[in-house]
């Protein structure tokens, strides 16, 4: 570095990989949280899954649960409930897993990101004494002006990194609400043909189907929408609320025809729609203030080079 432009630039690229590196830092401290909260509710949910297990084997097996049911006539009416029980403790656990896997990895990405930055105190050190021997022959008054130009020129493009991360992340998010607002369609219209058109076994298995992929793909949705909040933090933006909808589970309906259990898969339906529409409106309007904010950065960041230009080269 023997110019002052040439040292400029490197006061800057420190400034902005110190602030990336302090911003990453605290986001891996509260990913390792993070961590240790979803390994409790990933063995909640295991505990709750082997607990209906347990349940539905009792009535299942030649058991005193199954023989006292039996006398009682209330084995068909418990089996049913046992086996709902069961199937929505099933999907609590791939939810509990599903989060806990991304917190991992989340941490292992920052910790990798973190590790690759090297020694920015002594990168910042050496930078230092180049302008310091560089300004040495200037005007004290120009000396202090970069240096306040080197802040804000760091800050700027740290937030320009933070927009681009939290924009991937709102597109992540868009990309799974879409697919599950597709599902939730197509099992909506199953739904009204399996209640008043007259629907059997066949139509209700297709619908429960549905049901299913959409709930795979909320919980996708879920997770993207809670990394998108995260990266909206970095920016100033506010938070956006999950669409983790816990009902989305197969129902009575599906062994035993109703129009009460019909009804029931229709309002969840209809209610996972509605969570799953506003979530993406949500997500439209993050979309633009990232753009909004973006060019703001873009024009303060011009506004910056140019004065360091004239300060350098004056």
């Amino acid at each position: 570095m023997t110019t002052g432009e040439e040292i400029q630039a490197e006061l800057e690229a420190v400034a902005q990989a110190t602030a990336e590196r302090n911003a990453l830092a605290g986001r891996a401290a509260l990913a390792r949280d993070l961590v240790d909260r979803r390994a409790k509710e990933q063995d909640a949910a295991a505990r709750g899954l082997a607990a209906a297990d347990a349940a539905l084997s009792a009535l299942d097996g030649m058991t005193w649960t199954r023989l006292r049911t039996s006398f009682t006539g209330r084995r068909t009416e418990e089996l049913l409930s046992a086996r709902t029980a069961q199937a929505t403790a099933s999907s609590a656990l791939a939810a509990a897993q599903d989060r806990s896997t991304m917190a991992r990895s989340e941490v292992a990405r920052l910790e990798d990101q973190l590790a690759l930055m090297g020694n920015l105190e002594e990168r910042n050190e050496r930078a230092l004494e180049a302008r310091a021997t560089w300004l040495a022959s200037t005007d004290p008054v120009v000396a202090a002006a970069l240096a306040e130009l080197t802040d804000q020129i760091g800050a700027a493009h740290e937030m320009l990194r933070e927009v681009g991360e939290a924009a991937a992340a709102a597109a992540e998010a868009d990309r799974w609400l879409t697919a599950a607002e597709d599902k939730l369609s197509s099992a909506s219209s199953w739904s009204t043909y399996d209640t008043f058109f007259g629907g059997g076994m066949i139509s209700s298995v297709i619908k429960h189907d549905r049901m299913d992929d959409a709930s795979s793909l909320i919980r996708r949705a879920d997770l993207a929408l809670g990394r998108l909040t995260a990266e909206l933090g970095d920016v100033g933006l506010p938070p956006i609320g999950g669409v983790e909808v816990s009902d989305m589970t197969r129902t009575l309906d599906i062994w035993m025809d109703n129009i009460f259990s019909d009804l029931s898969s229709m309002k969840a339906i209809a209610r996972a729609q509605e969570r799953v529409t506003l979530a993406l409106r949500s997500v439209e309007g993050v979309v633009g203030a990232l753009d909004a904010r973006g060019r703001e950065t873009r024009q303060a960041l011009d506004r910056l080079a140019a004065r360091r230009t004239e300060l350098i080269g004056g």
